[in-house]
């Protein structure tokens, strides 16, 4: 169905539910009734009434067709904004997507270039802490060995000190005689 089907179907409706309406509303109803009564009293067909009654309801008729004619018209006006509306969201979500994804591939791109750069950065730093790594271990096996050596150095001249102090010990109590024979026989020459 069209939409001027539909806005006639509408009023075709309206129309006729307004009539039975006031026919079997307490208030209108009543009073048409009355007037049809008087009409009739008069001699009169009624008819009169009827087609006041009527004209007073055609008029509201056309009145609430105007309305919903308004109604309708502003209908299809928001209708028409919520299109527009509903159309820049659209494209403003487009947009908005659209840079959201060049930015985060961006962003995916600095952060590997990034890591790339710290990953060299880290490797470089790890040969260089091997390298002084190996330096120190062969400084130290070096000064190890020269230490052992050393000591095997010293405690070897400490063993030939320490017998020459044991025979000089062994020594010194006749060395010590002698000298004080040679001192007294030059302290009696010289006396």
């Amino acid at each position: 169905m069209g939409k001027k089907a539909g806005k006639v179907s509408l009023l075709v409706g309206l129309s006729l539910g307004t009539i039975a309406g006031v026919l079997f509303a307490p208030t209108k109803g009543k009073q048409l009734r009355e007037n049809i009564k008087k009409e009739l009293d008069k001699g009169g067909t009624g008819l009169e009434a009827v087609q006041k009654s009527l004209k007073g309801m055609a008029g509201d008729i056309v009145d609430t067709a105007s309305d919903v004619a308004d109604s309708s018209e502003q209908l299809t006006k928001v209708k028409r904004k919520v299109k527009k509306t509903h159309a820049k969201a659209k494209e403003a979500t487009k947009k908005t997507h659209a840079k959201a994804k060049s930015t985060v591939k961006k962003a995916k791109k600095q952060v590997k270039t990034t890591t790339k750069k710290a990953v060299k950065k880290a490797t470089a730093a790890k040969k260089e802490v091997e390298k002084t790594h190996s330096k120190a271990k062969a400084t130290v096996k070096k000064t190890h060995a020269k230490a052992k050596s050393t000591a095997k150095k010293a405690t070897k001249t400490a063993k030939k000190a320490h017998k020459a102090v044991k025979k000089a010990v062994k020594k010194a109590p006749k060395t010590a005689k002698k000298v004080v024979k040679k001192a007294n026989k030059r302290a009696k020459k010289k006396k």
